[in-house]
């Protein structure tokens, strides 16, 4: 099956909880400096988490295929490295963030934003979301 993608693509899943292991890491300056310089924006502690439909995680996957897409993020010794992309969601600027670990879910995808979207939009787990991704660097 082939599947096709262009600068901006759209992702669709639901809301689902973490594990809550976010928060800490997306608190260190070295990654709100990192984000800040590379998107724009200073990101809330923690990421939303998002449950890609079956179509997404099969595009996402090949997007993430291409080692020559997406913001490559390497942290300080004991940590992770990551490959990130630009997003929106609902009309906010965020940051899909995808660590870089031996059998990652690509069906889980996490985002930093400058807001706390369950807060700001009153959203629950299960709510059905899309994920405007611009792959371009």
């Amino acid at each position: 099956m082939h599947f096709k993608y262009s600068r901006y693509t759209t992702l669709y899943g639901l809301i689902v909880s973490g594990r809550g292991v976010a928060s800490k890491f997306t608190s260190y300056r070295w990654f709100k400096e990192f984000i800040r310089d590379r998107f724009g924006f200073t990101p809330t502690p923690g990421t939303l988490n998002i449950l890609l439909a079956p179509r997404s995680s099969i595009i996402l996957q090949k997007i993430l295929s291409n080692p020559n897409l997406g913001v490559k993020l390497e942290p300080p010794e004991g940590f992770k490295p990551a490959v990130l992309f630009k997003a929106s969601i609902l009309g906010v600027p965020s940051a899909l963030v995808h660590p870089i670990i031996e059998g990652r879910r690509i069906e889980l995808a996490e985002f930093v934003s400058p807001v706390n979207f369950r807060r700001s939009f009153n959203l629950k787990d299960l709510t059905p979301i899309l994920v405007q991704l611009d792959i371009d660097k």
